[in-house]
């Protein structure tokens, strides 16, 4: 098996946590409480079961969820994915995979390719940023199972729980969505 080389992981990791305020994390509660209306959202509209991860502003998980009969590998993989670039960038996954498909170079798609690969990250959509009252990174959701739009749609749901948070008002990132249970603008 060929080792990946290690020196871009570690570059990439020593520019992240630089960026990081270790503070202003996204308690358990709030995390479990975003999971939880992803996977009642998911049952209600009949979408195909998820994994869904909320990591903290580290990147770190602080909670997991995986739907009975969705993939126990790939989609807990894909949903960290999507997550870590919603933190590590503070764009959603879409935005992430945009940003560099739309550039049409050679170069800038094998820089991407690179990044997804050495550092796990997905250019999918279904990974939101959290941010507090603030504007401060305090984590981010990660979905994966269904189509593209439905993990994203179901994504920005989870992370609207914020905003019904009391002491943790704040906004998430992402496309625009609207739910049957909130409605929130989502800045792209």
């Amino acid at each position: 098996m060929k080792k990946k080389p290690l020196a871009p992981f570690l570059l990439l990791s020593i520019v992240l946590a630089n960026d990081i305020d270790m503070n202003g994390s996204i308690p358990l509660r709030l995390a479990t409480r975003i999971s939880q209306r992803i996977t009642f959202h998911c049952a209600k509209k009949n979408y195909p079961p998820v994994a869904v991860i909320v990591l903290n502003c580290a990147g770190h998980s602080v909670t997991s969820s995986l739907m009975d009969g969705c993939s126990a590998v790939v989609a807990p993989q894909m949903a960290e994915s999507k997550a870590r670039v919603a933190v590590g960038f503070k764009i959603s996954s879409r935005e992430f995979g945009e940003k560099y498909a739309s550039q049409k170079s050679a170069i800038k798609m094998a820089q991407m390719g690179n990044m997804c690969q050495i550092s796990n990250l997905a250019m999918f959509p279904g990974g939101c940023v959290i941010r507090n009252k603030d504007g401060r990174v305090i984590g981010g959701v990660g979905v994966s199972g269904a189509s593209g739009e439905e993990d994203e749609e179901l994504a920005m749901l989870g992370a609207a729980v914020v905003f019904e948070e009391n002491e943790n008002e704040g906004t998430y990132e992402g496309t625009n969505a609207q739910s049957d249970a909130t409605s929130a603008e989502c800045h792209v």
